[in-house]
């Protein structure tokens, strides 16, 4: 695939994985890194507000412990107690009998003696003070003047309500006690909490003051929504999975009256709440009542006798928003520089293919013989250091090739000389040959003559002698000059069947022939002489 791919395509695609690559390996491991850390952030935050907050409800749960026990212990309640206890007495009341509240009695009492206490439910946020008789459990106080007032709380209606058992454990326990939200009929069966203390002296309990807790107070606690943005939220779940504090996302069903109204809809049982009530401190993202998944931070705490669970929630695309923000801001970098490398890529890649493909149009145009053309290109760097040398390998190559041509032209004129001087040599060589041949008949001719000579000069003897032994000699001379003009025959017709391929030779031929003419007029200078003698 890669042998097939342009070389545009290739650096395109090698600047895009340059470019592009190693920024969304460092960007993906950046936007990790910052994700988790804005995780982090997130879960850090909200348990933070989960430890406020936790932080805030005990402190407010132990402000009102200290409340009630330094009101059990002021003269003012002292003495309220005393002249109630009295007003029973003095109407004859026994342990069963009613605590009549309607008397003008009992209204000019409580309009002399209430006024402080009343003040004090008021300024503190409560929703009721109570003053309960040790020994017989009646209500012979109440700032709201609610229907419990006057009632007995052993025998009477309310003999089964968080007021009663509040009572039953003050007078057990001989100090403070929460009593949990429960419904409460006197006020019109919505969940109420109470706070109690002995009110004694010398060591000695004569009744219990008591205060209704306010659901507006807790509220107040756990609705401060500081750094929670618009999902955010703190509430409270009791051990029954009952809201303690008014849900902000759900005024509808999730509030502390809705919850105790209508349980099927405003129980939390959700996975935090479940870990919470059992004891567990942990955050993390879990599926809430409401169905939306959510990063919660829970813990819990003790009340008294009760658990109950605190819970930090967010919605967990509002708590991650800013990674999407993040991730989204990446994606945006990684488009503008994709399309910026894009570009470069495509710039430079032209840049560089561009001339190449003018140096390939030219290489194929001087493969088919054409070297009239050149390429031009506006660069100093190695590619057009490279045209450059094209242009010059084409010029070279033209030059060479005229070359070529004329050498051709003067080799073919040669060659035509060399066949001209290849047939003259021939033609010597034959004549050379007609020559030996006379010269072997005139040596035999010669040597005939001589025999005459020889018996007629008897008196020259020696001298013939010698003259035939050099006439022998000549003879044999005159044979190897015949086997060398048959052999220089041969090699001229070689030569000739040569001449067309090797140019070389004519030089060697030449003096060849010269030694040859040379010989022969050394055979016809001997032939002269044979003649003569």
């Amino acid at each position: 695939m890669l042998k097939k791919m342009k070389l545009k395509t290739k650096l395109i695609a090698l600047f895009l994985m340059v470019g592009i690559v190693p920024f969304a390996l460092i960007s993906s491991i950046s936007v990790i890194m910052a994700s988790n850390a804005l995780k982090k952030s997130a879960f850090d935050s909200l348990e933070a507000v989960r430890g406020i907050k936790k932080t805030q409800i005990e402190s407010f749960f132990a402000d009102r412990q200290k409340d009630i026990v330094e009101l059990s212990k002021i003269q003012d309640v002292y003495t309220m107690f005393m002249v109630l206890r009295q007003y029973h007495t003095d109407t004859n009341g026994t342990a069963t009998s009613a605590y009549d509240v309607k008397t003008p009695s009992y209204q000019k009492l409580y309009k002399e003696h209430a006024g402080h206490l009343n003040s004090y439910v008021q300024n503190y946020g409560y929703h009721d003070m109570f003053i309960i008789c040790g020994r017989h459990g009646h209500v012979m106080y109440s700032a709201a003047r609610e229907s419990e007032l006057g009632t007995n709380l052993v025998y009477g209606p309310y003999k089964n309500s968080g007021l009663a058992k509040l009572w039953q454990k003050v007078m057990q326990t001989k100090g403070f006690v929460i009593q949990d939200f429960a419904p409460y009929a006197p006020s019109n069966n919505q969940p109420a909490a109470f706070i109690g203390a002995p009110i004694k002296r010398d060591g000695k309990i004569f009744g219990v003051i008591a205060l209704q807790l306010s659901l507006e107070a807790i509220n107040k606690v756990m609705q401060q929504r500081d750094g929670m943005r618009e999902t955010g939220e703190t509430y409270l779940v009791g051990a029954d999975k009952l809201m303690r504090s008014d849900s902000f996302l759900d005024p509808t069903n999730h509030t502390v009256l809705a919850s105790f109204a209508n349980p099927d809809k405003g129980k939390v049982d959700t996975e935090a709440t479940r870990e919470a009530l059992s004891g567990k401190t942990d955050s993390r993202i879990i599926t809430d009542y409401l169905g939306n998944p959510v990063l919660s931070a829970f813990s819990s705490f003790k009340l008294g006798d009760s658990v109950w669970a605190i819970i930090a929630e967010m919605d967990e695309a509002e708590a991650f928003a800013d990674i999407q923000t993040l991730q989204y801001i990446m994606y945006a970098i990684a488009a503008t520089l994709a399309s910026i490398v894009f570009l470069i890529a495509f710039l430079v890649a032209r840049s560089i293919t561009k001339p190449i493909l003018k140096a390939v149009d030219f290489s194929k145009q001087m493969a088919k013989g054409d070297f009239s053309q050149s390429v031009t290109v506006k660069q100093e760097d190695e590619i057009g250091e490279m045209v450059g040398a094209l242009n010059s390998m084409s010029g070279n190559l033209a030059e060479m090739i005229r070359d070529i041509n004329d050498n051709s032209l003067s080799l073919e004129a040669s060659s035509t000389e060399l066949s001209a001087i290849a047939n003259q040599i021939s033609s010597n060589s034959d004549s050379t040959v007609e020559r030996s041949n006379s010269v072997a008949s005139a040596a035999e001719e010669m040597n005939v003559n001589m025999n005459s000579v020889a018996s007629a000069m008897e008196e020259a003897t020696g001298n013939v002698d010698t003259v035939a032994s050099a006439a022998e000699e000549m003879n044999a001379s005159i044979a190897g000059i015949v086997k060398d003009m048959d052999a220089a025959k041969e090699s001229t017709y070689g030569a000739v069947t040569r001449a067309d391929e090797v140019s070389e030779n004519v030089k060697t031929l030449g003096q060849d022939a010269e030694e040859i003419g040379t010989v022969t007029e050394t055979i016809a200078a001997i032939s002269e002489k044979t003649n003569l003698l």
